[in-house]
């Protein structure tokens, strides 16, 4: 992943901040590591969908 800064203004001062990027990931209350939840509330780790909650009712949309 590659670092960003953002400049921001603040009192007078210019501030180096580093960015913030949004990421796709599970909620806050799933397990580390988890890339998803299925449909029966269970948490995947799989890197795409397809498979991922096989046998848990399908992917959470």
């Amino acid at each position: 992943m590659k670092a960003s800064v953002v400049f921001a203004l603040a009192f007078g001062s210019l501030l180096a901040l580093p960015a913030v990027q949004a990421q796709s990931a599970a909620p806050a209350a799933a397990p580390v590591g988890s890339t998803g939840q299925c449909k029966d509330g269970s948490y995947t780790s799989n890197a795409t969908k397809r498979g991922a909650c096989k046998g848990h009712k399908g992917v959470k949309a």
